[in-house]
Formats: C-alpha cells, sequence, structure tokens
C-alpha cells in the first residue's frame, strides 16, 4: 500500500515531483525502495508535521513508519474481510477508541492551540501504536498501557538516549484525560507513571543576567543592540510566558500606571481566525519597572510614531509582522555570546549521541531556557519582600504550591549573615 506525503511541489524535467516552496501542494507518492529515503521526506518527519497519508486526503500520520504501522493494519483488515471475520468497529454497544480521541479533541478545542497540537500529537502517536486488535476503549487494558509506556520510554529524548520521565508521564497523563472523557473510571491507576525527580528552580544570578544582557549589546561582534534584547527585558521584567510576551500588544500596556495586562485575544490571518488564550484563562495584570515603561516609550515611538499607543499592534512582532515564534532559539544564541554555556550538554542527531554539543561553535545549551527569566523574577520579589500571594498572581498560577515551585534556594553566599546569627545564648 502507497504512503503519500502532503507538500508544496512541482515536476521535473523527468516528471517527478520535487519539493518547492513555491510550488501547489500536492500527495506525492513516498518511494517505497530500500535504503536511505529522499531528503524532502527526512526533513518532513524532521518537522513531525502530521503530513503522511494512506491515500490523499485520508487519515493523516506523523512519520512514515507510523503511516506504515496504520497500512499493515489496513492489509490485515481486508484480509480479515475477505475471510469473513467480523470487523465490529461498528458495535452500537461500544466506543472506538478513534471516537473518543475525537470527542476529547472536540472538548478541548478552546484551549490553547499549542496544548491542543500537544493533546492531538499524543493521541495519534497512541492510536497509531496501539496493535490491530486494540480498537474499543473497552480493550485498552492495563496491560496494553504498561505496554505502551514501555514503548514511549523506549523513543530518543531530545538530549539522551530515551524519553526522560518527565515526558513519559505527561504522554500518559494525556492519555488517562481521554480515557477519563471517554467513561473509564480511574486510568491513572491502570499504570505506574514514572517518578519524576523535583528540580531546584535555578534563577540567573545577578551576574549572569548581567553577562547576557551585556552580550546583546555586542551581538556576533557588530556593536549594535541585539533586536530582541528589549523582549528580553519585558520578558524579565514581567516574569510572563513565553507566548504571552510574543501576544503582548501596545493596547495591554497601561501607560499611566506602568502596567501589562495578559488577555485573550483573536485576529484575522489570511482569512483564518487566530486565537491566543493566556494559561488557565486568567487575566492579570503586571506591574513593569520604570526602565521598562521607558524602553516601550521608545520603541513605541520608532514603530508608531507616538510614544503612548493603544492599537492592537504587537509590540514584538517578527518579520512578517505575525507574534514572533523564536525567542527561545534567540536566547541560546546569546548565551552562547555570553560564555555562559555549560559544555557538558548532550544531544541527538538521528541514531548518533553528542557529547559536549554545547561546547561547540553554535551549540545550544539547556541550561537556558526562558521559564528562568520568569523564575529568576519570582526569586526577586520574594527576596525583596513581595508577598507570596502576590507573586503567585502575578505568575497566573492556580495554587501557591505551583508558585513555591518556581522560587530558587538562596546560595550560602547570599545568607552568610543570616546564618551566623546566634540562636542562642548561654546564661552567665
Amino acid at each position: 500500500m502507497k504512503i503519500y506525503l502532503r507538500m508544496k511541489a512541482v515536476k521535473d524535467a523527468g516528471d517527478s515531483w520535487r519539493p518547492d516552496a513555491n510550488g501547489t501542494w500536492q500527495y506525492v507518492p513516498v518511494p517505497d525502495s530500500v535504503g536511505k529515503p529522499p531528503q524532502w521526506v527526512l526533513d518532513a518527519e524532521k518537522k513531525g508535521a502530521a503530513l503522511f497519508y494512506l491515500r490523499p486526503g485520508g487519515e493523516r500520520y506523523s512519520s512514515r513508519e507510523a503511516a506504515k504501522r496504520a497500512a499493515k493494519k489496513a492489509v490485515a483488515t481486508s484480509a480479515a474481510v475477505r475471510h469473513g471475520l467480523s470487523l465490529t468497529d461498528a458495535d452500537p454497544n461500544r466506543q472506538s477508541i478513534r471516537s473518543a480521541v475525537e470527542h476529547f479533541l472536540e472538548r478541548k478545542s478552546r484551549k490553547a492551540p499549542r496544548t491542543v497540537r500537544n493533546f492531538e500529537h499524543i493521541l495519534t502517536e497512541f492510536i497509531d501504536w496501539l496493535p490491530y486488535e486494540v480498537r474499543f476503549v473497552d480493550q485498552v487494558t492495563s496491560p496494553v498501557l504498561l505496554k505502551y509506556q514501555s514503548y514511549v520510554e523506549s523513543l530518543p529524548g531530545k538530549s539522551g538516549s530515551k524519553a526522560s520521565p518527565k515526558t513519559v508521564h505527561n504522554k500518559l497523563l494525556v492519555i488517562g484525560f481521554m480515557l477519563k472523557s471517554a467513561g473509564v473510571a480511574r486510568p491513572s491507576h491502570m499504570v505506574e507513571f514514572p517518578t519524576i525527580e523535583e528540580e531546584i528552580p535555578e534563577p540567573y544570578s545577578t551576574e549572569e543576567l548581567g553577562k547576557l544582557f551585556s552580550a546583546m549589546d555586542s551581538f556576533n561582534g557588530k556593536g549594535k543592540q541585539h533586536e530582541d534584547a528589549d523582549a528580553f527585558k519585558f520578558f524579565l521584567a514581567s516574569a510572563c510566558r513565553e507566548q504571552e510576551v510574543a501576544h503582548a500588544t501596545w493596547r495591554d500596556i497601561d501607560w499611566a500606571k506602568g502596567t501589562y495586562t495578559v488577555a485573550a485575544k483573536t485576529w484575522n490571518l489570511d482569512g483564518i481566525e487566530k486565537r491566543f488564550t493566556p494559561k488557565n484563562h486568567e487575566r492579570r495584570t503586571i506591574p513593569l519597572t520604570i526602565e521598562v515603561m521607558k524602553m516601550l516609550r521608545s520603541r513605541a515611538k520608532s514603530m508608531t510614531g507616538t510614544s503612548e499607543p493603544k492599537s492592537a499592534a504587537w509590540i514584538f512582532p517578527n518579520s512578517d509582522g505575525q507574534p514572533e515564534g523564536h525567542f527561545l532559539r534567540q536566547w541560546k544564541k546569546i548565551a552562547r555570546e555570553a560564555d555562559l554555556n555549560c559544555g557538558d550538554c548532550q544531544s541527538r542527531r538521528g541514531e548518533e549521541i553528542i557529547e559536549h554539543a554545547c561546547a561547540r561553535p553554535n551549540g545550544e545549551c539547556h541550561a537556558h531556557y526562558l521559564h528562568r527569566l520568569r523564575k529568576s523574577r519570582a526569586t526577586f520579589w520574594q527576596e525583596n519582600n513581595v508577598s507570596l500571594r502576590t507573586i503567585q498572581y502575578r505568575l497566573g498560577h492556580k495554587s501557591l504550591e505551583t508558585t513555591q515551585k518556581y522560587l530558587g534556594v538562596q546560595d550560602a553566599i547570599r545568607t552568610h549573615e543570616a546564618d551566623n546569627k546566634p540562636m542562642y545564648r548561654v546564661p552567665a
């Protein structure tokens, strides 16, 4: 059975399809030859997009292997029909796993697009993995889930030889949500969730932040401020999540009070309605520093012609005028420029494990991520006597327990004076 890849393509002189960004969308047959597939197939798999099909317009899969497994199931189904075996997918008294997944995703469609995509990816992977004979929700037993857990644990992770316990935990959690939505009682008791070691938050030190923001002023040695310096100052002052910064508009800034309000918004892109929803659907207002408000006025003047605009235009747009989506990539570049890469990171290239990957010229260090700016600001607030309840509100957390996990542990240098205060006196 053929497998198709949907992509923009044109035909070459030999009447064969080849990828072309200026071409039209086509369902291109994937070569079934032995050996390394064409580069355009490998590129599609690397993106992880669900672009592989068994038939044009049919169900889609995230990789050739997933599509091949589905093809084997389809062949087995045809064989069963030819031999007169009953396929009970349409049994009115049983709920199929596919329909359960569809209903679950429909119920969750109002969540943030990134969350919905993550749910869809995990559940599609689960369906692709399922043995052919497991088609109904009541067939998803503890042994089935344990086998799936072993499969997920064997998958390659981003930096190591196997998926991390947190990744495994999150995937099992999503499967559990779907099963519970389908009426399964206590699905979380059907598996043994992996133990996740609680990581101590590592906020940036004053010295590290100084190096990072200094590196932006001489990025790539060009002697000019890095184009994203304003955005990262905003990240640090507001303690906002990446998408909350990417979707900040001038309308969200209260110029008189010096605050930024995180709020849901919709906009139109090429006739398609796009939506941003804050995590937990909560609107909240965060005070900004005098320095950042001064930066915003200067930025607004250069971008809009007025120093206090109230338009719905993005504050930090990309080159296409849309919300920026590469803040993390830029932050890692800045960390490398500031000579803060740890040098010990491990990464993966296909099946190859690369040791000390972040010590290489273009290496990216796992120690640098945008949430560290968020944790740094939260810890700064705590150390400067902002109440825990206030920090919880500003971070947009539902519980104080979550907020406490964001607060860094002070090192011995900072606590030296307090540590050496006497706790008792010996009577004379």
